[in-house]
């Protein structure tokens, strides 16, 4: 069975895509800054991994066929020049570190995947 790794499992997309990966058969682990508050059933992998805290982490990504990268700080709420900080910081920073801990890994992963705040432009049809 192919396993995916989906960072950002805790929120509202990584929530909806951990249960469709499920439905459809598909391993699950599931990414978050704390393993300890993600809420799923007992056949999801809980792994942490903080996009913003630390090093890479060669076992963050380990033995998944590939990642969904969703992590990241909400676009919600008012853009003051600290709310830009972070949402750059989160994104640009934090994709470089699931890179750079997927090229760590024993077994790397074959496909990467990289999406943020899919919303905010609206439907281009």
């Amino acid at each position: 069975m192919k396993r995916i790794a989906v960072t950002g499992a805790g929120g509202f997309i990584g929530r909806a895509l951990v249960a469709m990966l499920r439905a459809r058969g598909y391993g699950v682990i599931a990414l978050g800054r704390s393993a300890s508050e993600l809420r799923f059933p007992e056949d999801v992998e809980l792994r942490t991994f903080d996009p913003n805290a630390g090093d890479p982490d060669a076992r963050a990504f380990d033995q998944a066929y590939a990642v969904v990268h969703l992590a990241g700080e909400t676009v919600a709420g008012r853009w003051t020049a600290e709310k830009k900080r972070a949402i750059y910081d989160s994104r640009i920073r934090g994709t470089r570190k699931a890179v750079a801990s997927c090229a760590l890994a024993e077994e790397p992963p074959s496909v990467f995947i990289c999406s943020s705040a899919t919303g905010y432009y609206g439907s281009r049809g």
